[in-house]
């Protein structure tokens, strides 16, 4: 009977594993390019579904907040991305 070869198959960190990215405690919202802080004043808890532990406190917006962020977005649009072409908007 002929053996069969063992294969070694280097293998990525596993996806719950934490020890390939950093996190900080907490998120704010960001818009505009800048990382500003919720005008509802509001956040949340994001928690790991794999072991119901605490992830961060992410930023809630209000309705401001988005507001402020389609503005944003519009304005970039507008003055940017609009005039830029297709395949510089790829990269």
């Amino acid at each position: 009977m002929a053996k069969t070869k063992k294969v070694e198959w280097p293998l990525a960190p596993a996806p719950e594993s934490k020890d390939h990215f950093t996190l900080k405690s907490e998120y704010d919202l960001f818009i505009g390019g800048k990382w500003v802080k919720p005008k509802s004043g509001t956040y949340f808890d994001t928690i790991n579904p794999a072991n119901e532990q605490k992830i961060a406190r992410i930023a809630e917006a209000n309705a401001a907040d988005v507001d402020a962020a389609v503005k944003a977005a519009r304005k970039a649009y507008d003055n940017v991305w609009s005039r830029m072409p297709a395949a510089e908007r790829a990269k």
